[in-house]
């Protein structure tokens, strides 16, 4: 998958700078992240990323590609993104692993859910153990 998406980088110039680096991709066990400054480079780069995948009996998983803008850089009517005939939906945020990725790049929503998550927890010991007598 490496050498697929250094093939797709190099073809469509796909990165982003955060500093004086430029990040182009991100590789996991099961997933991959492609970053793209602008949504023209981003849709070449998984129209290439599906022409690159074919020769190895690789087909991408359209319904399981999403888009998440960073910075204002879509218009907020953006919902859909088009590419090779397949409708991606645009998210600001999304599950992974457990974790809120948010757009906003903070932890701010994630430390919400887990505080509720808590408070809930901490609801159900008032209401079966810690209500017990024993004798």
């Amino acid at each position: 998958m490496d050498w697929i998406l250094d093939r797709v980088v190099n073809h469509c110039r796909c990165g982003a700078s955060i500093s004086n680096t430029k990040v182009t991709d991100l590789l996991f066990p099961d997933d991959a992240v492609l970053l793209a400054e602008t949504l023209e480079v981003l849709v070449a780069g998984l129209e290439s990323l599906r022409r690159e995948s074919r020769p190895f009996g690789l087909e991408v998983s359209w319904t399981e590609i999403k888009v998440q803008e960073f910075g204002g850089l879509l218009d907020d009517t953006v919902q859909i993104v088009h590419a090779y005939g397949e409708d991606i939906e645009v998210l600001g945020s999304f599950m992974y692993l457990g974790n809120i990725v948010h757009n906003g790049g903070g932890s701010y929503q994630d430390v919400l859910r887990r505080i509720g998550i808590s408070h809930g927890d901490t609801d159900s010991f008032n209401q079966s153990i810690w209500r017990r007598r024993y004798s």
